[in-house]
């Protein structure tokens, strides 16, 4: 049986809310989901647009050839172009879900400076430490997240581990 607390728990660690969870389920994403999305794509191409700028600026500083500056500016921008598809892929993309039982471990096992993981099953999410302690071992759940990003949306448990 379901704690009563579990989904108000995952809500607050994963900041969804009782409409995310409902349209996650049938396999879209809340208007909430989908402007935090468009949100994330311009803070994306803003910062990826300043490392632009910044680099350009630096190198010329540093009287760099004018071919190793637009070399440097290429790859900085694919990452902006990758960003804008990946998160378009959410966008337009449908909702996915896994279920299973839940781990939130650090990336690196001795240094959890570089962030954790959750990992559900075969599948791997990238997971802040507000998440550790919100899923228990013993029970299984289903994550909701997007094809293009993998970011997870929302959670609920389903049951005991088999």
């Amino acid at each position: 049986m379901m704690q009563p607390n579990s989904v108000l728990l995952l809500a607050n660690r994963l900041k969804f809310s009782a409409d995310d969870l409902f349209a996650n389920r049938a396999g879209i994403l809340s208007p909430a989901q989908a402007l935090s999305l468009r949100q994330a794509r311009l803070k994306r191409v803003a910062r990826w647009g300043t490392g632009i700028i910044a680099f350009a600026m630096g190198a010329t500083a540093l009287n760099a050839r004018p071919m190793m500056l637009m070399f440097g500016a290429a790859c900085l921008m694919s990452f902006i172009v990758a960003g804008w598809f990946q998160i378009g892929d959410d966008l337009n993309g449908r909702v996915l879900s896994v279920v299973d039982q839940v781990r939130v471990e650090p990336r690196v096992r001795m240094l959890p400076v570089l962030g954790y993981q959750l990992q559900a099953g075969r599948e791997v999410f990238g997971a802040h430490n507000g998440l550790l302690g919100a899923f228990d071992g013993r029970r299984r759940y289903r994550l909701y997240y997007t094809s293009g990003t993998r970011t997870l949306l929302a959670a609920e448990e389903v049951g005991s581990a088999v």
